[in-house]
């Protein structure tokens, strides 16, 4: 299944297209927060260099939070109206998770993220090496002191990426 992979949630947007072998194309947009005027032609981009159609995308990925409020709102409806018009299936991809899915990792990561205010927003995952994750502490918001003591809470080594 070829998939359209899109995230808007940090100031730096990107996206993807991947199948089963991999990532086939990667298009990180370099200026921070233009992810309106960017992301179409990026993806517009990359299905030329790859030699596809919309039509050829038989589904979607797209981060779900948490982020930047503007940003995910732009990602969403973009991989909305694509499924709604082109009738394939779309995916909400948690931000925090997809942090936590180091390739090769085996162990505890806790992932956070800007939340902006003098907050972050972070979650503890078990990941395996195999790119399985599992949330043991659901996300939160807070100050990075609070959050550190949530990551502290648990026995051995946690990498905060």
């Amino acid at each position: 299944m070829r998939i359209l992979a899109i995230e808007t949630a940090t100031p730096i947007a990107s996206c993807a297209v991947v199948d089963a072998s991999g990532v086939l194309a990667e298009t990180i947009l370099q200026a921070p927060m233009r992810h309106l005027e960017g992301l179409l032609p990026a993806v517009e981009e990359m299905l030329v260099r790859l030699g596809l159609t919309p039509g050829s995308i038989e589904g979607l990925a797209v981060s779900c939070g948490p982020g930047g409020f503007t940003g995910l709102r732009i990602g969403i409806a973009t991989a909305a109206a694509w499924a709604r018009a082109r009738a394939v299936p779309v995916l909400g991809v948690g931000t925090l998770e997809a942090l936590a899915r180091v390739p090769g990792v085996d162990g505890l990561i806790f992932p956070v993220l800007d939340a902006h205010r003098g907050e972050i927003a972070g979650a503890l995952y078990r990941v395996a090496r195999d790119g399985g994750a599992e949330c043991l502490a659901p996300p939160l918001v807070g100050s990075p002191e609070a959050v550190a003591a949530e990551a502290a809470r648990y026995p051995g080594p946690v990498l905060v990426v």
